[in-house]
């Protein structure tokens, strides 16, 4: 069964809120408890940072190539022209989920649109099952405060009739269920309460608020606190709770912080701060710690003496069961759904009255016996709270709609008349082709182009491998550029045609390389990146030279992490390079991070390394029970970073405690780097002995094949990845690890981000932290904990999900939808007699300067998406035009500049450029020297789509 969950509200402002929070986790817990379904994920193509975001939330969950990305037509917020372009959104949405032929279709939130680019509708001839997650209908009830606006009436009220269409509404509380049935008139719909759960990292997290000291001090609190979290709405009422601290003794004011959090604005602070300072609370004893992220969330709840949750309407109210299962007493409102969420009517009070707030506030905080009591019941109430039972409640629903769905069959309506304005019908159109190419990459591998692809073939290196994988699962027609091998390398066979055409180095000559790409005839190239491959000039010559031949071209980059020591070898000096590639592939969370920095959003896309598959070759999975003496293994080249000095000083540690252990290091001489593994390899020997672990610790550095160290790393029961430092962006080793089917234990580095969940971790890097993580680990491991039975249910996902064969299919589906639409598009032509001059003069065949230089022109003053651009400019060529122009591009009122750059008028200017935030005045500034015989005559701004 196909079933199609629409996140676009995790796009939308309600990802910053309780909706986008609900939304993912409730997403995560339906897929984790539906696995016999084909789980696909609804987003769309208008905010893809959001995107990245919302891929890395369920990477562990479901293949890459799980996301189908809806092209919507721009400006189909509902607001930005009534509704008229989100009509047509909405069609090219609803054809586009047609075509998904789902079986279900779940939209996360259906009241979205008003003022982000997204499109809800639900469609009653639809002949599959629709389920609508129902938050509140509080609007409704509360119209006079919240439908002020027409348009927003307007916009809400339709969608409150859309919720009608719904076979199936999933609410949130009782409270909900309840508002819907006595609301809504409705008929055959099923309405089930699937409550909401509390996020394992609340549930789980052992630690104490003393660990969390230092982000509670970077949160300016430097005292005791009273902690509410929420949104900024009237209705949630921080107004009232202001108020009701201020009717606090003084003693206690003076004792505690209150400390709001939550994503709200000036305005609305300084009205706060307003308020308090007219009831004579000090500034400083109030603090707003505006958005914060989940560590932050987490040291609050772990940190706070009261969490006190006192809206006047909710449609269920997450945060009070997070502050319990964190261990801290909470309170909160009498009034709808508020009461289920707290459990007791003992630890509630009525929201309308300050005093009632104000004296169970102070109850909490000096009655000792009160506070015990809300305490204790913390315990055992959050424990009815789980997202893998509202997942169950839910799933059992849409259940019962299938199988009613499928008793009375309905017939999918023919297409009716275009339901939008004719204006429209140009962006429509050109979203609904872009959306055929996603549903086709999709069904197909690319078969349709000639791929290529630059690696390190053969040689000893984790990206040789990684090519090699992903390759195997792709036709005997990708075309293979390797480089030349070195003294180690093996020549691997392979039915792919081979060129050896570079060799990698920070001195490398890319001729060759560009020569034989051309000459294979190969329409898209797939370059693997690391710093110590390519001359970056070199590299930019290789992307410029292939891109003007027509080659549409991608990159990995296996790092991002610059040496700021090496000028002329950083990211930015290849901005050009990576500006012109279709895709920026990247495996790491920080690699999005940096990119971003760098002003590249658009065309990056995050895709997991990839795990090998060796169940052929492995032998069965062994039983619970440890080895006689435990082993531990480690795996990857015998280098300095890899810390295995300090895990032979680990196993001595354990030894003298009482705990022995062997020790198998899987790892090969690195051959090369002036023999550096090699005296490595001496050392860690002598140490071992040195310490007395010389028995203990078995050394095998020969070079072994993937398959070959599989089936030697599935002897241990540990498998230890000890780095002390890298600048990796992913660990080639450590997916392999997750393939053997082995406990994982790995040091707290950013490179092993991506299998968070997957792996037990080290506190630290130093000998006593991997000591004290491998007796944890082990701990854990002969008592079958809880934790031990999640962190290998998670690998097994990822085994499944991020195998090579599905990352491939991914970057085959990219490949695909980048051949098929991938173009520039022009999106602004200059009207050269409309644009401003200054030192020039506008004459009848464009704009000349005048003898004494200056500013020639400015303008346009245009607003622009974020997105990679193209400055096509054209002159009159005369021979004495030769001096160079200076251009420079720039916003915000000219004070932000984007790039500046010197253009030889003899010939055309091409240049691309990188827009990295919505821009509203884009200025086009060209300078001419004294005595440049210069004439503009036009230029245009092409976006690439």
């Amino acid at each position: 069964m196909r079933f199609l969950i629409d996140l676009q509200c995790c796009q939308s402002g309600s990802r910053f809120g309780g909706i986008g929070r609900y939304s993912i986790e409730l997403a995560k817990a339906m897929i984790r408890n539906s696995p016999e379904y084909e789980h696909l994920i609804l987003l769309n193509d208008r905010n893809p940072e959001a995107e990245l975001i919302v891929r890395r939330e369920l990477r562990d969950l479901v293949p890459p190539h799980a996301f189908r990305i809806c092209h919507l037509p721009p400006g189909s917020m509902y607001l930005f022209d009534n509704g008229k372009t989100t009509e047509a959104a909405e069609y090219v949405r609803s054809e586009f989920i047609k075509a998904l032929k789902p079986d279900v279709l779940h939209v996360a939130s259906l009241f979205e649109g008003l003022g982000d680019e997204i499109a809800t509708f639900v469609d009653a001839d639809w002949p599959f099952v629709k389920a609508i997650t129902l938050y509140d209908l509080i609007p409704l009830k509360q119209a006079e405060q919240y439908l002020r606006d027409p348009r927003a009436t307007k916009h809400y009220l339709g969608k409150v009739a859309n919720l009608k269409e719904a076979d199936v509404l999933l609410a949130i509380s009782e409270y909900t269920a309840q508002e819907g049935l006595d609301s809504l008139d409705l008929k055959d719909t099923i309405v089930e309460n699937i409550a909401g759960g509390i996020d394992d990292k609340f549930f789980l997290d052992k630690t104490t608020c003393n660990e969390h000291k230092l982000t509670i001090k970077k949160l300016g609190i430097r005292k005791k606190f009273i902690l509410y979290t929420a949104s900024f709405d009237l209705r949630k009422n921080q107004k009232g709770l202001i108020e009701a601290y201020a009717k606090l003794p003084a003693n206690i004011r003076k004792q505690y912080n209150l400390v709001i959090a939550g994503k709200g604005w000036p305005e609305a602070y300084q009205n706060l701060r307003n308020l308090a300072q007219q009831l004579n609370v000090a500034q400083e004893n109030i603090i707003f710690t505006g958005h914060v992220t989940d560590e932050e969330l987490l040291a609050l709840y772990k940190c706070c003496d009261l969490f006190v949750f006192p809206p006047l309407w909710e449609g269920l109210g997450m945060p009070p069961l997070e502050a319990m299962a964190c261990g801290s007493p909470a309170i909160g409102s009498n009034t709808t759904s508020v009461p289920e969420v707290i459990g007791w009517p003992e630890a509630t009070f009525d929201p309308f009255s300050v005093t009632d707030i104000s004296e169970k506030m102070l109850k909490a905080l000096t009655d000792t016996h009160f506070r015990q009591a809300l305490l204790d019941h913390a315990k055992k109430h959050v424990l009815n709270f789980t997202w893998d039972n509202s997942a169950q409640r839910a799933l059992s629903a849409i259940r019962r709609a299938v199988d009613a769905k499928t008793l009375s069959p309905v017939k999918l309506a023919p297409t009716q008349a275009i339901p939008f304005s004719a204006d429209l019908i140009p962006a429509a159109a050109l979203s609904m082709a872009l959306n055929e190419v996603e549903i086709d990459a999709n069904e197909t591998m690319a078969k349709k182009v000639k791929i290529g692809w630059v690696t390190s073939w053969g040689n000893r290196c984790g990206i040789a491998s990684y090519s090699k994988n992903l390759l195997s699962h792709y036709d005997s027609s990708t075309v293979v550029f390797g480089q030349d091998l070195d003294d180690a390398a093996i020549e691997w066979t392979t039915e792919n045609p081979l060129f050896r055409s570079i060799t990698h180095s920070k001195t490398s000559d890319v001729t060759r390389l560009i020569n034989s790409v051309i000459e294979s005839g190969v329409t898209d190239l797939v370059i693997q990146f690391n710093y110590g491959f390519y001359n970056f000039d070199e590299l930019n010559r290789l992307v410029s030279t292939l891109s003007d031949n027509g080659t549409r071209l991608y990159i990995t980059l296996h790092s991002t992490k610059d040496d700021q020591q090496l000028a002329g070898h950083r990211l930015i000096d290849i901005s050009e390079t990576l500006s012109l590639c279709e895709r920026i592939f990247v495996h790491n969370d920080i690699d999005v991070v940096r990119l971003k920095q760098l002003g590249f959003i658009k065309n990056v896309k995050q895709v997991p390394i990839g795990i090998p598959n060796f169940n052929h070759a492995l032998k069965a999975p062994k039983s619970e029970a440890l080895n006689k003496i435990p082993t531990v293994a480690c795996y990857g080249f015998f280098l300095p970073h890899k810390g295995l000095p300090e895990i032979i000083e680990a196993a001595s540690i354990l030894k003298m405690s009482g705990t022995d252990i062997k020790l198998k290091l899987v790892n090969a001489e690195y051959i090369g780097a002036q023999g550096i593994s090699a005296k490595l390899i001496k050392s860690c020997k002598d140490l071992a002995q040195k310490l007395g672990v010389e028995d203990r610790v078995e050394f095998l550095t020969e070079y072994l094949e993937e398959h070959e160290s599989a089936l030697v790393l599935q002897t241990a029961d540990i498998i230890a990845l000890p780095y002390q430092h890298t600048g990796e962006s992913s660990s080639a080793a450590a997916h392999l690890a997750i393939a053997t089917h082995r406990a994982l234990c790995v040091t707290p580095l950013s490179i092993f981000d991506d299998l968070k969940g997957a792996t037990f971790r080290f506190d630290g890097v130093r000998p006593a932290d991997l000591a004290a993580g491998l007796e944890r680990t082990l701990q854990h491991l002969r008592n079958q904990s809880d934790e031990t039975k999640e962190i290998m249910r998670h690998a097994g996902r990822l085994r499944s999900n991020q195998s090579y064969e599905n990352v491939a299919k991914f970057f085959a589906a990219e490949i695909y939808k980048a051949s098929q639409s991938s173009r520039w598009t022009s999106v602004f032509r200059a009207s050269l007699a409309a644009l401003p001059v200054k030192e020039a003069k506008h004459i009848t065949n464009g704009i000349k300067a005048k003898p004494e230089g200056g500013i020639v022109c400015h303008g346009p003053y245009a607003s622009f998406e974020p997105g990679t651009y193209k400055l096509k400019a054209y002159s009159q060529n005369t021979p004495d035009n030769k001096d160079a122009v200076q251009v420079d591009i720039r916003y915000n009122s000219g004070q932000n500049l984007i790039d500046s750059f010197s253009w030889n008028p003899t010939a055309n200017l091409d240049k691309i450029f990188t827009i990295s935030e919505k821009i509203s005045d884009l200025e086009i500034l060209i300078h001419a020297n004294p005595g440049t015989d210069f004439i503009l005559t036009g230029y245009e701004i092409l976006a690439r789509s």
